[in-house]
């Protein structure tokens, strides 16, 4: 299993984001097939799902998710910004 803790893998995907944003076609192969993306480049991630979108008006959406763990709510968040609130929110602590 992939640490995804580490500020090392942290930075490296936060690199290939960036460059994803500004070449429509490494972020069309990003959205296409993530796990290959990210292991063409160095950054095999095991042990957890990619969840990537790209949702206009919003920075692109990157998560790691655990396996194990509950599945990510299944919705067309650009149905209603409620969809887009519970697709990407709903799981967040409020303090």
């Amino acid at each position: 299993m992939t640490d995804i803790q580490s500020p090392q893998l942290a930075e490296k995907i936060k690199n290939l984001l960036d460059e994803a944003v500004q070449d429509a076609v490494l972020k069309k192969q990003l959205l296409e097939n993530p796990y290959q993306f990210m292991k063409d480049r160095g950054i095999p991630i095991e042990g957890y799902h990619i969840v990537v979108q790209d949702n206009p008006g919003y920075p692109l959406f990157f998560a790691l998710e655990p396996e194990n763990g509950q599945p990510l709510a299944k919705g067309d968040p650009s149905t209603s910004m409620d969809s887009f609130h519970d697709l990407h929110f709903l799981d967040c602590h409020h303090y």
